[in-house]
């Protein structure tokens, strides 16, 4: 299944980059029904900064995306190479558990918008389950495009409060 999202930002690229590479960033952001990030690791190779964050899901998982899922813990790794001269990040999602029925990827793509910042964010995310593919996949994607959209805001705050 294929997503998308755009935002928009009252700040430079250069200054949006920088805060969705900074790990003080990430742990201080609260995401509905997910604990407090963890940034597992970052790196940074000139113009890309490599970095893993750790999720961990708190929230009821909707039914369909329990029987795909289980009714276990929920834990995931999230690995983002930000290119900061491309302005564009590719993000891969591995979760800690049934990695076989489940993947997701894409890109966060930044360009300049009037005196600010647009960030389009298009992935793919893909159930590997008969017969329940196609509704767990609309359920998983609805929260991902409400927690996508909570960072957001906190990233605009962020920003807000640099300048």
């Amino acid at each position: 299944m294929r997503f998308e999202v755009e935002h928009r930002f009252a700040a430079p690229i250069a200054d949006v980059e920088s805060a969705m590479a900074d790990p003080a960033f990430s742990e201080q952001l609260r995401l509905p029904g997910v604990a407090p990030l963890r940034v597992v690791d970052r790196r940074d190779d000139g113009d890309v900064v490599h970095l893993r964050i750790a999720y961990e899901l708190t929230a009821p998982l909707p039914s369909v995306a329990r029987a795909v899922l289980g009714a276990g813990r929920l834990t995931w790794i999230q690995e983002s190479d930000i290119d900061r001269s491309r302005h564009r990040t590719d993000f891969r999602i591995i979760p800690d558990v049934h990695a076989e029925r489940l993947s997701c990827q894409g890109t966060y793509q930044l360009r300049a918008d009037g005196g600010g910042t647009a960030r389009l964010i298009t992935g793919d995310l893909a159930v590997r389950v008969p017969l329940l593919a196609g509704r767990a996949e609309r359920a998983i994607a609805s929260g991902l495009l409400e927690r996508l959209d909570v960072e957001a805001d906190s990233l605009a705050r962020w920003l807000a409060a640099a300048h």
